[in-house]
């Protein structure tokens, strides 16, 4: 090739990778292979922190760190008060830049600097409005309500609108689509700072509460839980911006030019501009978002209560969110005029993240309930939430991907009808499950089932929005191509091979318990299934998934190529991938269910080469100066 990076098309067999200088060349390639291994480099790291992240999250916080319910409760009161007035002072400013910076990141670096300088002063000057105007609302106002007793909550939370940009760094490194960088950062928040920042506070906030009866324990657990999640935030910005700083050296840019106002009306307009085409969305969400929380609240006795309980359950059920980080690619492809490698990394899209969220579901809603069941003490009742809240964090997901779709296809007006089905949905749903006259009126039902309607009352909301903006992707954008087989039939079947699997783990782990009820008893056998079921059990299901037809034969050279990118956990999931492999070679069904890939890698290999045009014109220019 000249000395430029490789098309997407060669190299790809490449299981092995070990040459030097290939990791760097593929994550110069555009191909779906970097947001899959965007994924799969954190993936070692899950192995390594799932015993104490479960141990954490079902035995240690419930019973010794925060054993008070009502202050997770208070903590998502207050994230949500807030929501509406937060998000019409951003103006989704966010997303615009993201969406600016990733089609500009490697044609024209300075020009997606200059997006990115744009955000961060916009951040701070707002952000310092917002902290001033809760402030004045809390004191003038909140204080002569029955919401008197949260407005510290609220007016210490506010302060995380200031500077406001402490995620902006990270963001670059995803617009540059350097997704191994920013993974580590994301990992690094929120298993090391977050986690340490938390408890630390919360520890902190109990003891002065202890120590002063006016604030009690709890409101002291509350108020360092509020602290300890912003915190955090400040170490993750100087971690992404010591790798933000390696990734725009090769370009001449220091990472203090991120700091230093450069940008001119032109981004500035296309900024905003972008953004109010978003906030219309924004404020609709936003608005409904408040008045159904002020329903919740009429409605729902014990509220607070029951909102802890449930933060937990969806702490843990949003681990089914995990998803792949395929926006930079789709703007950069679809914005340079390339809507057959858009349309390719749609379907792929799709398709992986279905198979990735769908052996989570299993794995959370079977795996997980037992476990809180014994150890979680004044938490125990969400066992029982998880296996249904799974549902709908596994529904809103293409929810997001469709408004992902639409941010990086440049036409984020079209999320505003989307938004508006979902909310209307949603209030109705709101309603029907949880008011005095809906469903808990019937007497079959009555107010016991109060907290499994409202676990599930967002699922019609989700389906909702999922087929508008779906629908608007395919008739204003690029025709959604989805693959049936490899998608659900394929899916599917690689499930019943991993279920039973799991109902004996479950059979063998209660039993235990019933025999030596005790922590010590059933740590080593948490820590045999876990292991089991994030590395034996993801044999298994790739093995099927490739032998049942899932994967065609340009998916196994992504996934090959995605292997060589994924850094510390490279050695698993090449084992992934020649399970995958394994699979596939043996199949009847080989590519007899393929996702077309010629016109994809066709239009590929053209970006590259207007990449390569580009960087070569730059170097001359900045040479002869």
């Amino acid at each position: 090739m000249d000395g430029n990076p490789p098309s997407p098309v060669e190299g790809t067999n490449a299981l092995a990778g070990n040459k030097a200088g290939e990791r760097d060349q593929l994550w110069r390639t555009l191909g779906v292979h970097r947001p899959l291994a965007s994924f799969w480099f954190n993936y070692v790291i899950f192995l390594v922190i799932a015993i104490p992240a479960l141990l954490m999250y079902t035995w240690i916080l419930p019973n010794y760190i925060l054993p008070f319910p009502d202050a997770m409760g208070f903590q998502m009161l207050t994230v949500n008060y807030f929501g509406l007035f937060f998000s019409i002072m951003d103006v989704a400013t966010g997303p615009a830049c993201e969406r600016f910076a990733s089609q500009y990141a490697e044609i024209n670096p300075r020009k997606a600097l200059r997006y990115i300088q744009f955000f961060v002063y916009f951040q701070m000057f707002t952000g310092l409005l917002q902290v001033t105007i809760v402030a004045i609302f809390c004191l003038f106002y909140l204080v002569n309500t029955n919401l008197n007793y949260a407005m510290w909550f609220f007016m210490i939370y506010s302060t995380v609108q200031f500077p406001g940009m402490l995620g902006a760094f990270n963001s670059s490194l995803k617009g540059f689509q350097r997704y191994d960088r920013a993974n580590v950062v994301d990992i690094v928040q929120g298993v090391l700072f977050e986690n340490i920042t938390s408890i630390s506070f919360i520890l902190v906030g109990r003891y002065f509460g202890s120590i002063n009866p006016i604030l009690g324990e709890m409101m002291g657990a509350t108020i360092g839980f509020i602290i300890g999640k912003y915190i955090d935030d400040f170490f993750a910005l100087a971690l992404a911006g010591h790798y933000l700083s390696k990734i725009l050296k090769p370009y001449g840019i220091k990472l203090r030019e991120v700091m230093i106002p450069g940008f001119t009306r032109v981004e500035a307009r296309e900024c905003l501009v972008y953004g109010f085409k978003l906030v219309g969305a924004t404020l609709i969400s936003a608005l409904t978002d408040y008045l159904t929380l002020i329903m919740m609240i009429t409605w729902m006795p014990n509220y607070v209560f029951i909102m802890g309980l449930i933060d937990l359950a969806r702490t843990i059920a949003n681990l089914v969110n995990l998803r792949y980080d395929y926006s930079a690619i789709l703007s950069e492809s679809y914005n340079n005029g390339k809507k057959k490698l858009a349309q390719y990394a749609v379907t792929h899209y799709l398709q992986n993240w279905m198979y990735l969220a769908s052996f989570l579901t299993v794995q959370i809603a079977i795996m997980i309930p037992p476990v809180f069941s014994h150890l979680g003490g004044n938490f125990a009742a969400t066992a029982s939430i998880i296996p249904l809240y799974v549902i709908p964090r596994l529904l809103v997901t293409p929810a997001v991907i469709g408004a992902e779709f639409l941010q990086a296809f440049d036409r984020p007006e079209y999320r505003t009808y989307g938004i508006i089905t979902e909310k209307v949905v949603k209030m109705v749903t709101v309603f029907l499950f949880l008011s005095p006259w809906g469903l808990t009126a019937l007497p079959v039902l009555g107010e016991t089932a109060l907290l499994p309607l409202y676990v599930v009352h967002d699922i019609p909301a989700y389906i909702a929005i999922t087929a508008v903006e779906f629908y608007l992707v395919h008739k204003k954008c690029v025709r959604i191509k989805i693959n049936v087989w490899q998608m659900f039939g394929a899916t599917a079947i690689s499930l019943l091979a991993v279920i039973p699997v799991n109902l004996v783990m479950v059979q063998i782990f209660n039993a235990t318990w019933a025999a030596y009820p005790s922590i010590v008893a059933v740590v080593p056998l948490i820590a045999l299934f876990l292991f089991a079921m994030l590395f034996f059990l993801p044999m298994l299901m790739f093995f099927v998934y490739g032998l049942v037809g899932g994967f065609d034969s340009r998916g196994i050279q992504h996934f090959a190529n995605a292997v060589v990118l994924c850094g510390p956990s490279k050695f698993i999931v090449n084992i992934f991938c020649k399970c995958a492999a394994a699979g596939f070679n043996r199949s009847p069904l080989k590519d007899r269910f393929k996702t077309p890939w010629e016109e994809a890698d066709k239009e590929a290999s053209e970006l590259m080469a207007l990449i390569s045009a580009n960087s070569t014109k730059e170097k001359y220019q900045k040479k002869t100066g």
